[in-house]
């Protein structure tokens, strides 16, 4: 066993390369940290996370010891005293929370890490510019897969895992295609995202019915808010018959006509009298058309 100097002082056992024991129930003497990065621990205990699915409880990896091995920096653990260490990653899950905390009071001291299966589904990333395609030109599997990646719950690069359907596409004609991505992790979790491609013209020039286009037509987000101002001309014009888009100007999916609680009137400000096609819109926000 290892003794303090009976005069005290800093750095007592500096230059050991170790941690240095200390079994001593005198209030007085005290864990130290040292210079050298090391120092002297009082009444040290090894401490055993015990890794569980939270929902079963059953273990789903090797029990981690530690502070056992005095060698190593930031890994000791003194008896009563509050220590926080990082939950261990594991393939699969996620941690139910990313520190833990405790203040052993046994040697050994055993704590529970629990864990929530699969923690999230894969998130697949379309980087870049909206796709967009020429009229006839021949597009590959590779076109459709550049700039498209994947990670799992745990941030590890998935890319790999991702397939596309369909795996080219028919260019004769103009105008938007759907593409949709999986991507699968480890444990079978699965991922689907859909894009909107166009093919030889860009996504504002892309024509509905009556003659409208999305350029015609503002957006917030993946709402329809208004018209922009070759909209309000089409109004002005006598084409009041509104036919709304699939997609934003961006290629982005349209999912609602009107954005947040806050009435805009369009059907007052602007003229609109009636709806020929609602596009791909699932809801209609209060007040986009009435008062």
């Amino acid at each position: 066993m290892a003794r303090t100097s009976p005069h005290g002082g800093s750095d007592v056992f500096s230059g050991a390369g170790r941690y240095v024991k200390v079994v001593t129930e005198n209030p007085n003497v005290t864990t130290q940290g040292y210079s050298d990065g090391f120092g002297q621990v009082i009444n040290p205990v090894t401490v055993r996370l015990h890794l569980k699915d939270a929902a079963t409880g059953q273990e789903i990896a090797s029990v981690v010891t530690m502070g056992q091995d005095l060698t190593k920096q930031g890994q000791v653990f003194g008896k009563g005293t509050q220590a926080r260490v990082t939950a261990p990653e594991i393939d699969g899950y996620k941690a139910n929370n990313a520190f833990v905390d405790f203040a052993p009071d046994s040697d050994p001291y055993d704590v529970d890490v629990t864990y929530t299966k699969g923690g999230g589904n894969p998130v697949i990333t379309v980087s870049g510019k909206p796709k967009s395609f020429k009229q006839g030109q021949q597009v590959t599997k590779a076109d459709l897969l550049k700039d498209v990646s994947a990670t799992d719950v745990n941030g590890q690069n998935i890319t790999s895992s991702i397939t596309v359907e369909p795996e080219t596409l028919d260019t004769s004609t103009p105008g938007t295609k759907d593409v949709f991505y999986t991507a699968t992790d480890a444990q079978g979790n699965q991922t689907i995202k859909k894009i909107v491609v166009a093919v030889g013209t860009d996504f504002g020039e892309i024509e509905m019915c009556n003659g409208w286009q999305v350029k015609d037509f503002a957006f917030d987000g993946t709402a329809v808010i208004g018209l922009s101002s070759s909209g309000q001309a089409k109004v002005r014009s006598g084409n009041t018959k509104v036919c709304f888009p699939n997609v934003t100007k961006d290629g982005s999916t349209v999912e609602s006509i009107g954005s947040g609680d806050t009435p805009s009137y369009q059907y007052l400000t602007n003229g609109i009298t009636a709806a020929e096609d609602w596009g791909s819109a699932t809801s209609l926000k209060k007040g986009f058309f009435s008062n």
